[in-house]
This record gives C-alpha cells, sequence and structure tokens, in this order.
C-alpha cells in the first residue's frame, strides 16, 4: 500500500514487482496522473486507485481486523529527515497501530 502515491512513481515500482498494490492520495489531480503513469508503464491492472485519506483508510481496516498489508509512507518519511529527527512513533501519529491493532488480527508494518 502506498499511503501517499502522489503521481505514482513509488506505486509503479511496486506493482513491478507485486501482484497487487493500492494506492491512496487525497488529491484527485495527482491520483489521475498515477492512473495515467501506471498505463504507461503497463501496470495499471494491478493498481487500485483510491481517493481519500490514509488514516481515515487504515483506521477502517483496523476495525474491519481482517488481512496484513505493508504500506509505504515515503513522503512522510522524507519530512522527518527534513525536519532532522532521528525518529517518530506512528502509533501516535496516525492513532491507529498497537495493541488493538494487532490482537484484531489486522497487521500494519510501516515502511
Amino acid at each position: 500500500m502506498d499511503a501517499f502515491c502522489g503521481v505514482g512513481g513509488n506505486t509503479i515500482a511496486f506493482a513491478q514487482t507485486c501482484e497487487r498494490v493500492i494506492a491512496i492520495d487525497n488529491d484527485e489531480t495527482r491520483l489521475r496522473l498515477a492512473r495515467h503513469n501506471a498505463a504507461i508503464y503497463g501496470v495499471a491492472d494491478r493498481i487500485e486507485f483510491l481517493l481519500g485519506d490514509f488514516v481515515q483508510f487504515a483506521k477502517t481496516l483496523v476495525a474491519r481486523g481482517e488481512g496484513h498489508y505493508v504500506v509505504t509512507l515515503l513522503p512522510m518519511l522524507r519530512s522527518i529527515i527534513r525536519h532532522n529527527r532521528s525518529t517518530v512513533d506512528l502509533g501516535l501519529a496516525f492513532g491507529i497501530c498497537g495493541c488493538s491493532a494487532l490482537n484484531s488480527g489486522t497487521s500494519i508494518i510501516y515502511s
């Protein structure tokens, strides 16, 4: 899952090796460009594009308690590096992780 897919660079790279990728962005123009770029690279059929807020989407996944997901947060990580932070507590930042998520049968692994 590409939590902030932008115009699709990372999403496309994931789709070249993964069977299924979920690409989320809150900007319709960026999502349209990501779809277009994925089609150019021949991987659009492997990507589910979602217009919306990643945090709300992740909370829904946790509430359902189904599946296991790997999530990339590259734009957020770039921001952390830019602000000279060495660590960030993603559970506090998003309020979606922790024991309740793990106990529900849903795993969300951030990279």
